[in-house]
């Protein structure tokens, strides 16, 4: 559970989300990118539905977890 509680995205992935963000706020996406975008959106939602129930679950058990 510490692994997960301590993971994070990638610099590059990071990056990649920024511009896409960036791309959709400007409306330049091409179809492509929007279903880019998408996944990302969904990979990110569920990376950190994860990281925040695991922090939960520390907590739980007495752990501190520091942000």
């Amino acid at each position: 559970m510490w692994q997960v509680a301590r993971a994070s995205k990638t610099t590059q992935d990071m990056e990649r989300y920024n511009i896409l963000l960036e791309g959709n706020s400007n409306g330049t996406l091409s179809e492509e990118e929007r279903l880019e975008l998408m996944a990302l959106r969904h990979e990110m939602d569920a990376f950190m539905l994860c990281k925040a129930t695991v922090a939960v679950l520390l907590r739980w058990r007495g752990h501190n977890i520091q942000t």
